[in-house]
């Protein structure tokens, strides 16, 4: 029973502190007013832009809803993969690719929690930024390494 809880807060977090990653004024304030704007919940969307020598350059985020199951959207978030799939289609045509993901975190701090890292794809970018009332605070970023092809069963 003690020892469930303990050996979760144990958990190594495998995501680390993507520092290289380049984005746009524009897209920074996008995501800060999106946080804002959902707040108290979570609020999730797409970063778009592309790779100059392995170097992720976001210049544009798109919004998504986060259909997260009613009570659960101040602490967690979904997006719709159908609503992933038209965004990319839609990006592609302008050149750009998804290079990862945003949300928030409301009345926290904007690092990868346990469940961040459980569901992060590796090598795409994860912007997290703090909510506040009245406001949003920073944006951190995230990425998890490759996953071994033989660790995939």
């Amino acid at each position: 029973m003690n020892n469930g809880i303990r050996s979760r807060a144990l958990k190594k977090i495998r995501g680390y502190e993507c520092k290289n990653a380049v984005i746009s004024v524009t897209a920074a304030d996008e995501i800060k007013k999106h946080a804002a704007d959902a707040y108290p919940y979570e609020c999730c969307g797409i970063l778009f832009g592309r790779y100059d020598q392995d170097i992720p350059h976001i210049t544009d985020t798109v919004r998504t809803e986060n259909s997260s199951p009613e009570g659960n959207a101040g602490r967690t978030f979904h997006m719709d993969p159908l609503g992933l799939y038209e965004y990319e289609r839609q990006y592609h045509a302008k050149g750009l690719e998804i290079l990862g993901f945003y949300h928030s975190h409301p009345d926290n701090l904007p690092v990868i929690s346990e469940s961040d890292d459980e569901y992060m794809i590796p090598e795409m970018v994860y912007a997290i930024v703090s909510a506040q009332s009245g406001g949003a605070g920073n944006i951190s970023f995230w990425m998890k390494d490759k996953v071994p092809s033989d660790s995939i069963k």
